[in-house]
């Protein structure tokens, strides 16, 4: 883990620790994903469903969302009905 992805994931458990997410917890979470998804994948869906779950407002770039759910930005953006 790079010292960004570290300083984000900590930003992520100062954000939900209220809920029980402790850096310990969030680290565990991540190093369960699946070996071949990206860094930025996996926090990014972790903050999707921790924003949901727990009503809390997360904000993703198109770039974000695209690798999120596995299309190219162009992908995505022609899915939205972006003219």
């Amino acid at each position: 883990m790079t010292s960004e992805e570290k300083h984000e994931l900590q930003a992520v458990a100062a954000r939900y620790e209220k809920y029980g997410y402790t850096f310990i917890e969030l680290l565990r979470l991540i190093s369960a994903a699946p070996k071949d998804y990206s860094f930025r994948k996996v926090i990014n869906t972790l903050r999707a469903r921790l924003g949901a779950n727990y009503n809390e407002p997360e904000y993703f770039s198109i770039e974000e969302v695209a690798e999120m759910i596995g299309e190219t930005q162009i992908q995505f953006m022609e899915r939205i009905g972006n003219y």
